[in-house]
């Protein structure tokens, strides 16, 4: 029972019951209230003010439809048999027009009144062969538009599908690049374990000296590996204990060429250890020419080449030491200085006997 229309005698009225269920979402419909009831009212041929609209929910089996609970008025004390029987058949062959752009397809869950079916009928104006339990919740309501809604079904498992496929190739794909990362650290740590330490007595030798560092270069590198002379090859950290970490208490000259340290050997052995420090490539020659010119040049007034050292960026000559001092200082003392120092390796034997 219902109150009746506005404007109709005040009394207690049964209604004619109908459920929707319509295609948009809750909070959507709340807006459309009034359109409903006018779209609904011009579908049964009645006024507007005989649709009311008791109530709405999200449907349980998908929250993106509405289930709608409406009452249809009669404007006297009940409805006639023909309107009642005409409201039952226009909801369920869907001819009442409710704008599918505004509430999408909807679907007739009941329509319930004294004398009608409990079914839908099986065909226009056929009312007595309609089912019995046409209202039983066992039976699933008509659907608006079958056709539609099984290709959107299908269309929203492919989007599923297609989404999914994509997310497993993302995820695939970054699982690459994490494993490649870790791979190609550890093969950095594998190459840098492989990588000898320097020795520390060579790191503090080179910050003592006061020559710049130089590069050799691919001409010096090929040469020293060709060399076959019979000069020692030394170590840079057997040059640094030999001159106390080239102290310069060591030094004994300087001249264009570089420094020249006393040093002494592991064995005992007192040396002179000629150091270059021109960086350019003409000190780069004239360190082999040297090398090469007293590796084959043997005479008993030149001093003996006894090895080198080009380890890094150290370019050594090690000579046997004459300790009597230079050519320069047994012909012109300490006031002249017209030759170079790198003839003190000539030595003159009549001088010193």
């Amino acid at each position: 029972m219902t109150n009746s229309p506005p404007g109709t005698t005040c009394l207690c009225v049964l209604p004619i019951k109908v459920e929707l269920r319509l295609g948009i979402a809750l909070y959507t419909f709340f807006a459309l209230v009034s359109e409903l009831a006018q779209e609904i009212a011009s579908g049964v041929f009645m006024k507007q003010s005989q649709v009311h609209v008791m109530g709405a929910n999200a449907a349980t089996e998908d929250p993106e439809k509405t289930i709608v609970l409406i009452d249809l008025v009669p404007l006297g004390a009940s409805f006639d048999n023909t309107t009642t029987l005409s409201v039952f058949e226009r909801f369920w062959h869907k001819q009442v027009i409710i704008n599918p752009t505004d509430f999408g397809n909807y679907d007739v869950l009941y329509v319930q009144y004294p004398g009608l079916p409990s079914s839908p009928p099986s065909a226009p104006g056929n009312l007595n062969n309609s089912l019995s339990n046409g209202n039983d919740q066992r039976l699933h309501p008509l659907a608006a538009d079958i056709g539609n809604h099984r290709e959107t079904k299908s269309r929203g498992i492919i989007v599923i599908i297609v989404l999914s496929s994509v997310f497993a190739l993302i995820l695939c794909a970054g699982a690459a690049l994490v494993i490649y990362f870790k791979l190609r650290n550890r093969h950095h740590l594998t190459e840098a374990s492989l990588i000898p330490e320097k020795p520390a007595d060579s790191a503090i030798a080179g910050s003592r000296l006061e020559s710049r560092p130089i590069s050799a270069s691919p001409s010096f590198s090929s040469s020293i590996v060709a060399y076959k002379g019979s000069a020692k090859i030394f170590s840079l950290v057997e040059m640094d204990r030999a001159t106390q970490r080239f102290d310069e208490s060591r030094i004994i000259g300087e001249g264009g060429f570089g420094r020249v340290y006393e040093g002494i050997l592991e064995d005992g052995e007192r040396v002179a250890v000629k150091v270059l420090k021109r960086d350019d490539q003409q000190g780069t020659r004239e360190f082999l020419a040297e090398v090469e010119m007293l590796s084959r040049l043997h005479h008993r007034n030149l001093v003996k080449l006894i090895g080198i050292c080009s380890e890094e960026h150290m370019r050594c000559l090690v000579y046997e030491l004459v300790p009597n001092g230079s050519l320069e200082f047994h012909l012109h003392g300490k006031t002249l200085f017209l030759l170079s120092l790198d003839l003190q390796l000539i030595r003159i034997p009549l001088l010193f006997s």
